[in-house]
């Protein structure tokens, strides 16, 4: 009788008829409730052991039963929707082999929800469940962490890229099974049957948040080895309390990403018909969210709380390999920080038309660098423009300074590469104009990989892509009116065509992902990129002697000079008159030639008479 209802469900479905297949999943629902449970024949229990009592699994052996059964369900689903009965019968035999091992097993829960377990029996009955909730989901919850530490210790040891990538691939991968072959369960015990579009589409959603809500609960580098002094000097500097936070924030991601994923679950399922009563969806979200920072901070404490805590998630910024980019980055967060409190800008605002946010600050800072640039090099003009006097050499350095300033000045296409800037070093490095070019170009090339690399970080980078209406977080502000126009058309057209339900699951999928990075404060990476980078020593002032003022002081020694030759030439006019009006005193002749010579020989006139 069972097996018949079950395909007069599977007819129903198929046949649109939703309501009938509701009808049916309930009366199979309770025909399942109501069959007598078959005790074991004592036959079929061999000789040696019918006196003896019978073992049960326990939690973790429970647990990889149901993650198989997890499996079965997404091998349904896919073989639904191919087409291939064979690989949807072998789903639902894998599911029923599961139920068969599980009833086997005997395995029986000792506590049944948190509120039932902290009534019953306060803190220590409710960490009683916490531990018990870890070991019964740690073949499921647990995969994804152990998937994203595996992944953190593929990066840290430097392997190949493309065993990274498939260390990454994999994990999200296994993580989206997962979670479609628990929607098809649950659609399953909801309404009898599952819809193959939805439980696919919230299994996608609800793996994607594992996958990115793992990646931040695993500290990247923790596997990474650090002698006693490293992390000593580590927890130093950043001071008390700050492994306790970052091991207490990790675990909040966890413990959100795993309510989100349960919400996902119940919404999906709801609306497609599946009833839930309001304690029913209090009491899952709220034992999804503990179990979840539960999970995460076994798993963190497992990993060493001191190794974790010195080689805290680092965020979205760069991996900085070299002394002069850490001097670069932190001068270039130390001016992105000035410009923002200087003009009252909000770095955590990412919307891209916002002009009191991190796109503004980072602009202005742009315009900034590159009128300061272009002044250094007007002052270098004698260094770095091409004469007919230059020789080859100096000719091919100049060219590559020429490319310097020109990949300086974009934001966006070029970063100042090690050949342009080892010519400029060459032609200007003695002066300070020189120096301070270059240091304008190493944080113009932290500029244009910090915008590259986008404004938007973590978990919301991925779920605000669900976003009804558009996101409206980066820089392209072209982009705008076209995601305005063309992301409603979209979502509503998936509105028409799911009833209405796709939009409750698009924006409960953006706003999961915002929740979990306010709480890790990983939303802004320009944000995050400031706060790790300008409490580090900047680049050095210069010291060199600086050309303009070279320029200046030659400038102001000619026009000494020629003031003094000024003053010379009146001091021996005002002397010579002098000399003549003594001379007149004195009644001596007038010199020959003098205008009183020529006067007196024209006119006869004596000294007296010339003079009335």
């Amino acid at each position: 009788m069972s097996a018949q209802l079950q395909q007069a469900i599977i007819n129903a479905h198929n046949a649109g008829d939703v309501a009938a297949a509701q009808r049916l999943g309930q009366l199979l629902k309770q025909q399942k409730q109501a069959a007598p449970q078959q005790a074991a024949s004592p036959r079929s229990v061999p000789p040696h052991r019918r006196n003896q009592p019978k073992e049960t699994d326990g939690a973790l052996a429970f647990s990889v039963d149901q993650a198989q059964k997890m499996y079965g369900g997404a091998a349904e689903l896919a073989g639904r929707a191919l087409g291939s009965p064979s690989i949807e019968q072998y789903g639902r035999n894998v599911q029923a082999q599961q139920d068969k091992d599980i009833a086997k097993g005997g395995y029986q829960s000792k506590y049944s929800t948190f509120e039932d377990s902290y009534k019953k029996g306060g803190i220590s009955s409710a960490l009683g469940w916490a531990a018990e909730g870890v070991a019964e989901n740690a073949a499921t919850t647990g995969a994804s962490l152990v998937g994203a530490l595996g992944f953190s210790a593929a990066a840290v040891y430097g392997a190949p890229a493309w065993l990274v990538a498939a260390a990454g691939g994999a994990t999200a991968l296994n993580n989206v099974a997962l979670n479609t072959g628990e929607n098809v369960l649950e659609q399953k015990e909801k309404l009898g049957d599952f819809d193959t579009a939805y439980a696919a589409g919230a299994g996608i959603i609800a793996g994607a948040l594992d996958t990115v809500g793992a990646g931040r609960a695993i500290p990247k580098d923790a596997l990474k080895t650090m002698t006693v002094d490293q992390i000593k000097e580590t927890l130093e500097k950043q001071g008390k309390g700050a492994a306790a936070k970052e091991f207490m924030k990790r675990m909040g991601v966890e413990a959100l990403t795993e309510q989100a994923q349960e919400g996902v679950s119940m919404g999906t399922t709801a609306s497609l018909g599946g009833e839930y009563t309001p304690e029913e969806v209090r009491t899952r979200l709220t034992d999804a969210f503990l179990l979840g920072g539960a999970t995460s901070g076994t798993m963190n404490v497992g990993i060493g709380t001191a190794k974790a805590a010195a080689n805290l998630v680092r965020g979205n910024s760069k991996s900085i390999k070299n002394e002069g980019d850490v001097e670069a980055a932190a001068s270039f967060a130390q001016r992105m920080a000035n410009i923002a409190n200087a003009n009252g800008y909000d770095l955590k605002d990412i919307d891209k038309m916002s002009t009191k946010g991190a796109r503004e600050t980072v602009d202005k800072a742009h315009v900034q660098y590159t009128e300061e640039l272009k002044q250094k090099f007007a002052d270098l003009k004698s260094r770095v423009k091409v004469t007919d006097q230059d020789s080859l050499a100096e000719v091919e350095d100049k060219i590559m300074t020429a490319a310097a300033y020109r990949e300086g000045r974009n934001k966006t296409k070029n970063t100042v590469g090690n050949q342009e800037m080892a010519a400029l070093e060459r032609l200007t490095g003695d002066t300070r104009e020189g120096q301070e070019a270059m240091s304008i170009l190493r944080q113009l090339n932290q500029l244009t990989e910090v915008h590259n690399d986008g404004y938007q970080g973590c978990v919301s980078q991925i779920t605000d892509q669900f976003a009804p209406f558009g996101a409206s977080v980066g820089y392209d502000k072209g982009a705008v009116a076209t995601e305005r126009l063309l992301r409603p058309l979209a979502s509503g057209s998936a509105a028409i065509t799911t009833g209405g339900s796709s939009l409750l699951a698009q924006a409960a999928a953006q706003g999961t992902g915002r929740l979990i990075d306010k709480v890790t404060g990983k939303r802004s990476k320009v944000a995050n990129y400031v706060k790790e980078n300008s409490g580090n020593q900047g680049i050095p002032g210069s010291n060199a002697a600086s050309l303009r003022e070279t320029n200046i002081a030659a400038q102001e020694a000619v026009a000494a000079q020629e003031e003094e030759a000024r003053l010379r030439q009146e001091q021996y006019t005002e002397e010579e008159r002098q000399a003549n009006l003594r001379r007149v005193q004195q009644g001596a002749p007038p010199q020959q030639g003098s205008p009183e010579d020529i006067m007196r020989d024209a006119t006869g006139l004596d000294r007296s008479g010339l003079a009335q």
